[in-house]
């Protein structure tokens, strides 16, 4: 009862924001600036400055993480990493200190430390082919150009999933967008599916076969435009 009870609470706290409008391409990043930062201080050594392409997945009712693809000195890689705690559990515990009378019914891991920033992650990585790593890249670029803003609507998603997705640009800094619980049979489903699939990748529960197979079938189903800016792909 206590779990239920922790997880309807939860629930209820992230369910505050509503869903976009059209799940058919990304939207401008639109999270709590607070919650944000955390995430952001959290995983930075998963944002750091070299050639990359990065998947910050938010579930709901379970720890968020970051995936992607990087440069390293030997190489590509598709790395994970996972936070002890999740991120947003620091959120509610602020919430409890400024009085929330719903957070207080939150129950917390006895050992949780007492600030975020003592929130340890465990990163785990796999080589991965230069070829796949630079169509993993166009693929990103490929819906980051399409981001743009959209009207909201009124519908309050269960358990829903944000996925902010970034690349880094050769002048140091990054292009983002996020989606929540896209559709199905769109590009952003289907970039999505691939942000999940990178971490099993990274976590050696697929193979880079079946990661190249579900590229390729990205590849097939939403092919990229034109003329599209692929420079930030050239290092990876």
């Amino acid at each position: 009862m206590k779990i239920l009870a922790k997880r309807n609470l939860l629930a209820f706290l992230l369910l505050t924001t509503t869903a976009v409008a059209n799940t058919e391409h990304l939207t401008p990043v639109d999270i709590n600036s607070a919650y944000y930062k955390k995430l952001v201080t959290t995983f930075q050594s998963g944002y750091r400055k070299e050639p990359a392409v990065q998947a910050l997945v938010l579930p709901s009712l379970a720890n968020e993480f970051l995936t992607g693809v990087r440069t390293t000195d030997s190489g590509q890689e598709a790395f994970l990493m996972e936070p002890k705690y999740s991120v947003h559990m620091f959120q509610v515990a602020e919430a409890v200190k400024e009085g929330n009378e719903r957070a207080r019914h939150y129950v917390f891991p006895p050992d949780i430390p007492d600030s975020y920033l003592e929130n340890s992650t465990q990163t785990h990585s796999k080589d991965i082919s230069d070829d796949l790593s630079h169509r993993l890249c166009k693929i990103w670029i490929q819906e980051l150009h399409k981001t743009k803003t959209t009207a909201r609507d009124k519908r309050i998603l269960l358990d829903p999933t944000t996925f902010i997705f970034s690349v880094n640009t050769p002048e140091k800094e990054q292009i983002k967008g996020q989606t929540i619980d896209p559709d199905s049979g769109t590009s952003v489903r289907a970039i999505s599916n691939l942000a999940y699939a990178l971490r099993g990748y990274a976590l050696g529960d697929i193979s880079q076969s079946e990661l190249e197979k579900l590229t390729s079938a990205f590849e097939t189903q939403h092919p990229s435009p034109k003329q599209l800016p692929t420079r930030e792909c050239v290092k990876l």
